[in-house]
């Protein structure tokens, strides 16, 4: 098939400028060390800021297309936060796709966005990354974008009440039984199927990884009464969202390596069997509303509304 549109888009149309930088964003200082401050502000050198990053993954295996935070592919990425930095942050767990994110072998995965550095899993190796989808903020740091400078005992605070959004959108042929394929689609485990509004909640993740402080924080999740509709076309297409929303404050604070916090967004799984054929899947996740605030270094604080908007879609072409 011909594609609509790339398969990573990092940004939407009529975004604003804030929300133009799509991958990591930091923070520097002003006078008021309380005031929130754009997300792309320039800062360098040493002056003390802060890094924070949206990332979603798609995934296909062959049983399902959709998302899965639980799988262990051995993507080979950057192992230190200074290697990760050294390409600007832009790594990104894609595999077995075109550069349209059409699959072409085995279990494919488009990454976008920007990646917890150097592991998005909280046992997992340096440079080890799931196909999870989530938010990351560093403790403050004297060398934003470098991997370095990372300020002893220093404290990153991601208050209670954090919410992030994703869209979920499928894109089926109608075939005989293309009514089968968007009427059984799992969310949280196999058996539950998204049909109606559903609800869950997701606990702490403590992580074991050298530079990760924790892999989630604790909140619930709520996947909106999906729409089905028959576009007339020979597609049909499937839309849900699904918020989740941290439930008490986490504290991220630096020891040893520990420089990075992290929250997955989306509940287990989402699997959508390809058997009867699929066009597309896609994610399109944001922060609606976030606070991150900072001890132990001059860094304001930071808040987020309807920012970082993300999308990943995976494709059958």
């Amino acid at each position: 098939m011909t594609p609509e549109k790339s398969s990573v888009e990092a940004q939407q149309p009529g975004l604003s400028r804030r929300q133009l930088a799509a991958g990591a964003a930091w923070a520097t200082p002003v006078i008021a060390a309380s005031a929130a401050v754009p997300a792309y502000a320039a800062s360098t050198g040493d002056i003390a800021g802060s890094e924070y990053g949206l990332f979603v993954t798609a995934a296909y295996n062959g049983g399902f297309v959709g998302y899965t935070h639980s799988d262990n592919a051995g993507f080979d990425g950057p192992t230190s936060p200074q290697a990760y930095w050294a390409n600007g942050g832009t790594y990104n767990p894609t595999m077995n796709v075109t550069s349209e994110g059409c699959v072409t072998n085995g279990m494919a995965k488009v990454g976008a966005g920007s990646y917890t550095p150097v592991t998005n899993s909280g046992t997992g190796s340096n440079g080890g990354y799931v196909s999870s989808t989530g938010f990351w903020f560093s403790v403050p740091t004297t060398a934003v974008k470098t991997g370095t400078g990372y300020v002893s005992g220093s404290k990153a605070v991601l208050k209670a009440g954090a919410r992030f959004t994703t869209q979920v959108t499928v894109i089926v042929p109608t075939t005989s039984n293309w009514k089968w394929t968007l009427n059984n689609i799992a969310l949280q485990r196999s058996s539950q199927k998204w049909t109606k509004t559903l609800t869950g909640r997701m606990s702490d993740l403590n992580a074991t990884a050298p530079y990760l402080g924790t892999e989630n924080v604790a909140g619930t999740w709520t996947a909106s009464a999906p729409t089905i509709k028959d576009n007339g076309d020979g597609t049909a297409t499937f839309t849900g969202t699904i918020t989740y929303t941290t439930s008490k404050d986490y504290t991220l604070t630096q020891s040893g390596s520990k420089y990075y916090g992290q929250v997955v967004i989306l509940p287990g799984v989402i699997e959508v069997y390809p058997g009867y054929g699929f066009k597309s899947f896609s994610l399109t996740s944001q922060v609606e509303s976030a606070t991150i605030t900072y001890s132990g270094a001059d860094v304001p604080n930071v808040q987020l509304s309807n920012e970082l908007q993300t999308t990943s879609t995976i494709r059958s072409c």
